[in-house]
């Protein structure tokens, strides 16, 4: 039995990762229980969204839970991997290397999305999450080519440095060719998530 709890990205909801549970319930070999509940992205502090992830891991009513995050999910993934409860995470184009904004656009964007601050690369909560770790992480790194905008590498949102410059040395890392929402619907992290993910 495997109990998954699903954290979403900036500006989502838990119905991004509908597919993926319609995948795992007709295609996994295990029932899958799901967890999951949606947060508000317009607050300033990531602290705030990791405190109230913590206390709804303490309501779930397993002794083990599997994460599977997407985006900025992924970030709070790795601050919630000690958790007792917490077997292993997967995230998913995940900006695990902060988002680096050009100069001139850095004070407009956060000002319109304060949370942005907590993902710049030298911020505390970029930071903190770059260690070892005893628990199973699992990576899936999504690009879909060359961004004329961005001038790089990237799955349209997240730069493929973001979600790969550092991983943890016992990180299991998976490229996909899809963009940055559109792998969530994608087989390809449906049947990695059945085989790799969920049966190790």
């Amino acid at each position: 039995m495997n109990n998954i709890l699903f954290i979403h990205g900036a500006w989502c909801s838990i119905e991004s990762f509908n597919y993926i549970k319609l995948k795992t319930q007709i295609e996994s070999l295990q029932h899958c229980n799901f967890w999951g509940q949606d947060y508000n992205c317009q607050i300033f502090n990531l602290n705030k969204i990791i405190e109230q992830q913590t206390a709804y891991i303490d309501t779930i009513p397993a002794d083990k839970i599997d994460i599977i995050s997407h985006s900025m999910g992924g970030v709070v993934a790795f601050h919630l991997i000690n958790h007792p409860k917490v077997r292993k995470i997967l995230t998913i184009a995940s900006p695990i290397n902060g988002i680096d904004i050009a100069a001139p656009f850095r004070y407009y964007v956060w000002g319109r999305a304060p949370i942005l601050r907590n993902l710049a690369p030298n911020a505390r909560m970029i930071r903190s999450i770059r260690k070892e770790y005893n628990k199973d992480i699992h990576m899936i790194v999504t690009h879909s080519g060359f961004h004329p905008f961005m001038m790089v590498d990237s799955d349209g949102v997240v730069t493929v440095e973001s979600q790969s410059s550092w991983v943890p040395d016992n990180a299991k890392v998976k490229m996909i060719s899809k963009s940055h929402n559109e792998v969530l619907q994608s087989d390809e992290l449906s049947n990695y998530i059945n085989g790799d993910y969920l049966n190790v």
